[in-house]
C-alpha cells in the first residue's frame, strides 16, 4: 500500500505539475499576445509640432479632456511616477501633467475618446473613454508599454 502511494504522489509531480505550470504560463502569455495585439499602433505623430520635445523618448498618457481629469489622472500618476519614461501631458491643472497647446490636442482627438496612450516612438497605441473598464484597462495597457529600466552592466576590469 506504501508503494502506491509512492507511486500516485511521484506520478502526480511528474505529470500534474508540469500541466499546472504550462497552463498558468501559457494564460500569461494569451494575455500579453491579446493585449499587444489591441495595443498595436493606431497614428503616428510625425505631423505634430513637438518642440519641447514632450513625446520624444517618453511613453506619454495624454489627457484629451480635461472634465475632471485630474481626479482620474492623479491615482495613475501616483502609480507610474517613478516608472522608466512616463510622463502625463495634455490640459490638466495638476502641476504634474505637462501642458499642451490646444491645438495639439485639436490634432490628436478621436471622437469622444478622454485619453490616449503614445509610445516612445511616437505612434498613438490606443484611445480610451472615462468608463471604468476602460480606465482599468487603460491601466493594464500602461504597465505593458512602458519600457523597463536598463540594467546597469557588469564591467570588468
Amino acid at each position: 500500500m506504501k508503494k502506491l502511494i509512492t507511486w500516485i504522489v511521484t506520478g502526480s509531480l511528474i505529470v500534474i505539475v508540469p500541466f499546472g505550470s504550462w497552463y498558468y504560463l501559457k494564460q500569461g502569455l494569451d494575455y500579453r499576445k491579446n493585449a499587444l495585439e489591441a495595443l498595436k499602433p493606431k497614428r503616428s505623430l510625425p505631423e505634430i509640432p513637438d518642440s519641447l520635445n514632450i513625446f520624444k523618448g517618453k511613453t506619454t498618457l495624454l489627457v484629451l479632456d480635461t472634465t475632471e481629469a485630474d481626479t482620474i489622472t492623479e491615482p495613475i500618476y501616483e502609480q507610474f511616477k517613478d516608472a522608466y519614461t512616463f510622463s502625463l501631458a495634455g490640459n490638466g491643472q495638476a502641476d504634474f501633467v505637462l501642458p499642451l497647446q490646444k491645438s495639439i490636442l485639436e490634432l490628436l482627438k478621436n471622437g469622444d475618446k478622454s485619453f490616449a496612450i503614445i509610445d516612445t516612438a511616437g505612434q498613438i497605441r490606443n484611445y480610451y473613454t472615462r468608463e471604468v473598464s476602460q480606465l482599468k484597462l487603460m491601466v493594464e495597457h500602461l504597465a505593458i508599454v512602458l519600457p523597463r529600466a536598463k540594467d546597469k552592466d557588469i564591467k570588468m576590469k
